[in-house]
């Protein structure tokens, strides 16, 4: 009874900041050389690489740029950071365009030629948003009104996203997400962690997704926290990486619990966390480059790496109690998961095992996947938005 009182005064209170907004955006005038974006808790995704991108070409040197986040990082070139949050949501208000990729982003309607645009998260597996059922407040709230346009990687994509945020043909713009120009940078980023890439056979790079509450932090989509490794196992997990000379770096996802099985030191397992990235200036996407293989579940993050072509397993040994939990936008999500189905260690050892002899019986079902999933598999996502816009 309290948690629902609760949820009904959040989903009061956002109704209220919502209208008001939208009033303060009709009468605040806009400039249109000023774009925002909004990162507040600096996630390094869309928004971000939207930001490099008007950062490192001159043609955009006379916008001004205004980067909300909580993050400490310094202003630079055309991009004003900004950490306090009265300031962001005067810029916001007047701002011609406007960027964001996560829901936390103040929401209000869109005015006149104003361009408001859902980058997202990413191509989505999970229910989201209308499909989510987690709430009949949710129902209520019309996500479509809060944006112009929102980002698609393809016609796949576009449906599902009609579907679960309500939006528009004219709004769906498949254009390509703004960090997956990264993945074809082809940036040698492993020498800056301290990595000898050549001292190994393979690399695999192992993200799962996020099975929990953000903010509670209790696990509530899945009965484990962590896929197929734990306390009883990793010795065989150890011993396979060490015997066919295989680094497996594992990068949890940012709100991944504390989990003792990743404070176990070993030669050929390193525990990548966004600080770790932070500090060596490297973004996530840099390490699809030199990575041989990817380890993921339900995560988003395999339509990106499907650009890349490299081989890909997917750990689902909660398959059943996640899929009970939070749904999949896709009757057989199996259908669209091109690669290895590992549901227990002797299936993960074979994984390691066929990466290391460059066995690959998948290759043409991530081509068809890849077709179906990514329109655009190149590194223009950024400049084919800007164009789209005008700018």
């Amino acid at each position: 009874m309290i948690l629902t009182i609760k949820k009904m005064c959040n989903f009061a209170l956002k109704k209220v900041e919502y209208y008001l907004l939208s009033f303060l955006n009709i009468i605040i005038p806009k400039s249109h050389n000023k774009i925002f974006i909004f990162d507040k808790r600096f996630r390094k995704d869309n928004a971000w690489a939207i930001s490099q991108h008007l950062l490192i070409n001159d043609r955009y040197k006379n916008m001004q740029v205004f980067y909300y986040t909580k993050s400490n990082m310094p202003s630079e070139g055309n991009i004003t950071v900004i950490s306090n949050g009265i300031y962001a949501l005067w810029f916001q208000l007047r701002s011609q365009y406007i960027f964001y990729s996560y829901s936390d982003f103040r929401k209000m309607k869109p005015v006149r030629k104003q361009v408001i645009i859902d980058t997202m998260h990413g191509s989505p597996l999970k229910n989201i948003g209308y499909l989510s059922g987690n709430s009949r407040f949710k129902k209520k709230w019309k996500f479509e009104n809060a944006f112009t346009h929102i980002l698609c990687m393809s016609d796949f994509f576009k449906d599902i996203i009609q579907r679960s945020f309500g939006a528009s043909d004219e709004q769906c713009l498949v254009l390509g997400y703004p960090r997956n120009d990264y993945i074809f940078s082809k940036e040698q980023v492993l020498v800056k962690l301290g990595i000898n890439k050549k001292g190994f056979n393979k690399i695999i790079l192992w993200m799962p997704t996020w099975r929990g509450n953000s903010r509670t932090g209790s696990n509530n989509e899945s009965n484990i926290d962590f896929p197929i490794m734990h306390e009883d196992n990793i010795k065989t997990i150890k011993t396979t990486l060490e015997k066919n000379n295989i680094l497996l770096l594992i990068k949890p996802h940012p709100n991944q619990l504390n989990l003792e099985i990743l404070n176990h030191g070993h030669d050929n397992i390193i525990v990548l966390r966004n600080e770790d990235l932070e500090r060596k200036n490297i973004f996530l996407y840099e390490l699809f480059y030199e990575a041989d293989a990817l380890l993921t579940d339900y995560s988003s993050v395999y339509f990106d790496f499907l650009l890349t072509m490299k081989p890909i397993g997917f750990t689902i040994d909660d398959f059943d109690s996640y899929g009970d939990k939070r749904g999949f936008v896709v009757d057989d999500p199996l259908e669209i998961m091109p690669g290895w189905k590992i549901t227990n260690i002797d299936e993960l050892v074979t994984f390691m095992i066929d990466i290391k002899k460059g066995k690959d019986e998948f290759y043409e079902d991530r081509k068809r996947i890849n077709d179906i999933v990514n329109k655009y598999k190149d590194g223009n996502s950024c400049s084919r938005i800007f164009e789209h816009l005008g700018l």
